[in-house]
Parts: C-alpha cells; structure tokens; sequence
C-alpha cells in the first residue's frame, strides 16, 4: 500500500475502549484472542488491536458499551486517540497471526 494510499484510509478516531494486553510474541498472540472474545462477546463488537515496540506489549481492545464493566472482566479501561488503517480479516484469526507477524517485521 502506497503511502498516499495509507494516509486516505487512515481515519482519526477517540473512543474509550476495554482492553487486556500481552507480550508481543506469536504464542500470546494466539492465546489473548479467543479469551477476549470469549468474555467481551462479538456480536455488534467492533475489535482492534495496538503494538507498543518500545515495550514489546500487543493490546486487544473494543469500544466500551454502557453495559460492560471491564473490571469485572480483569480488563482496563481506557481512553484512546489513535490513527488507523481500516482492515477486515476473512479468515480464521489463528492461521492468520503468523502471516501478520510476517507482515510487521517487514
């Protein structure tokens, strides 16, 4: 993706989100979804996630709902600001971590 490209699809957005955070390894990758998934529920949930190379941390996260109470949940929350690029997975999320680490290193 050109960098012209990127800078039309990224989209400046500031929401308050429930998060729950990991190592920035493959295997914490791969455990920290489904859990979350699993206690946050899907439906009508929109996921996204953050890297933080300087502390080698990968956050999971989802717009706070009136009805959640991430403590409850051993999640945080919190306010977030952030610059994105839309992106939409149309595969299984584990057979994917691996292709999207690839994708980060390079």
């Amino acid at each position: 993706m050109s960098s012209s490209t990127t800078a039309e699809l990224s989209q400046k957005f500031s929401i308050t989100v429930m998060e729950r955070t990991t190592v920035d390894e493959l295997a914490h990758i791969q455990a920290i979804w489904p859990r979350f998934e699993q206690l946050v529920g899907l439906r009508g949930r929109k996921m996204y996630s953050r890297i933080d190379v300087r502390l080698n941390t990968y956050t999971v996260c989802t717009p706070l709902k009136d009805r959640d109470r991430p403590d409850s949940l051993g999640f945080a929350a919190r306010h977030i600001g952030r610059r994105l690029v839309p992106a939409r997975s149309d595969r299984n999320p584990p057979q994917i971590y691996e292709r999207m680490r690839a994708g980060w290193q390079s």
